[in-house]
């Protein structure tokens, strides 16, 4: 596992806006703690980076992509 120490892990949070822009505020607060403690996590190898939260239709848009 040593070799994957040099990497970057992405963490994507993913949401639909149907609650609100309160909603998604608060899903990014989350994923920023659990990309954190992630980070922070000595079993885990490389280090992990929260990205910015992607709604249903830019995951959608990915999924057509891979």
């Amino acid at each position: 596992m040593s070799s994957l120490r040099k990497y970057v892990f992405w963490f994507i949070p993913g949401s639909q806006d149907l609650y609100g822009p309160e909603a998604l505020e608060q899903v990014e607060i989350n994923a920023k703690k659990i990309a954190e403690a992630f980070d922070n996590d000595p079993n885990i190898p490389g280090k992990v980076m929260c990205k910015p939260v992607v709604w249903m239709q830019t995951m959608t848009l990915i999924a057509q992509v891979s």
